[in-house]
């Protein structure tokens, strides 16, 4: 199973092999290397005036090589998404046993340079790769670049469940046990690559994927930087810190104001700007860009008396205007232990990527 990332599109990617598949898998692989071209003499004379060389398999492999090699049933071919993505592979006809290909020719005086585009998924490519290891982010298998379209493509874990936000809108609210774990779980992550010195900066429900299991895995590493202070608007305008909002210069701890609207979003259904909205009856996205801006600035985070104390104080500390005063501020996990809302985690399981959330079946 695996997903592919194309242009920020997701397509998934499933592939079942069972012993049966197998045995067809090899059959048909067996027959085609010894098919017979029965084509008519004068299709063939026509063929070798047009010099047209069809690759046999050994060259096909050398052309194609698998990303990742299949370990198990249950695992997909890298080769067999190549040859279904990559434009410079052309098709040469369709016949019983399987489909030949063969390579298009380049111009010789083309460049194999990579575009001024490509630039940009540098960093993406590196710090994904190295915050693949942890146990609550989306891990990447491999990646490849179609020269022909400048399209980037990344191989990553399917999970057949869906992200936050659409777990939200299904169960309309989670019990205070679920939105903890989850939100334990990505404070796990974001710690991580706090250590790293990586900065997320688009922290929000639909970049965080759940799985059939209850865990967590923090994805998309578009606006992710390797540095610890940061300038400009980068993601989503709902899940943005005042500091980030105001144009100036912001650190790591945005990220944390990031997740404490994803944890008010998950008690509540809504962000607190769509709250703010509903309230004063405000049309968000009829604004220009600096009504936008203005509104959010002044937005006022409306936190029901019902809720619980501990989760009435998380919510505070985390949506703290001033960033030395929000929880989180210095990547100081002290203040994470110790906190009323976080003291039920089980911080060892946490740490070894055992603790799981206990999710509400769905509809």
């Amino acid at each position: 199973m695996a997903i592919f990332y194309c242009h920020r599109t997701i397509i998934i990617v499933n592939f079942h092999f069972s012993d049966t598949e197998d045995e067809e898998n090899e059959t048909r692989e067996h027959r085609q290397s010894e098919t017979v071209d029965m084509q008519r003499p004068s299709e063939v004379a026509e063929e070798q005036t047009a010099s047209t060389v069809v690759p046999s398999d050994s060259e096909g492999k050398k052309e194609a090589k698998p990303l990742l090699q299949r370990d198990s049933e249950s695992e997909w071919i890298a080769e067999e998404i190549i040859l279904l993505t990559n434009r410079s592979i052309e098709e040469l006809t369709r016949g019983v046993f399987g489909k030949p290909y063969t390579r298009r020719k380049r111009p010789a005086d083309r460049k194999e340079t990579a575009p001024k585009e490509q630039s940009k998924y540098l960093d993406e490519d590196f710090i994904w790769q190295c915050a693949s290891g942890h146990p609550y982010i989306l891990p990447l298998f491999a990646k490849f670049y179609n020269c022909k379209k400048f399209r980037h493509y990344y191989i990553s874990k399917y999970l057949p469940m869906t992200n936050l936000r659409k777990l939200i809108r299904i169960h309309v609210v989670l019990q205070t046990k679920v939105a903890r774990a989850i939100t334990a779980q990505i404070m796990c992550a974001i710690q991580f690559l706090h250590s790293n010195d990586i900065f997320h900066r688009n922290v929000n429900s639909k970049n965080i994927l759940i799985d059939l299991e209850g865990k967590a895995k923090l994805s998309n590493f578009r606006y992710a930087v390797n540095c610890k202070e940061s300038r400009g608007l980068h993601g989503h305008f709902f899940y943005q810190a005042p500091e980030v909002l105001s144009g100036g210069i912001y650190d790591l701890t945005a990220d944390w104001f990031s997740l404490g609207i994803c944890l008010y979003e998950m008690v509540m259904n809504h962000t607190p700007i769509e709250n703010h909205c509903m309230r004063l009856n405000i049309k968000f996205q009829n604004l220009d860009f600096y009504g936008k801006i203005v509104v959010l600035l002044n937005c006022t985070y409306y936190i029901p008396k019902v809720f619980p104390k501990d989760l009435k104080l998380a919510l505070i500390e985390l949506l703290q205007k001033d960033p030395i005063d929000r929880l989180g501020y210095k990547d100081d996990l002290k203040a994470f232990r110790e906190h009323p809302f976080f003291r039920s985690v089980d911080w060892k399981k946490l740490e070894y990527g055992l603790l799981v959330a206990d999710l509400p079946n769905r509809k």
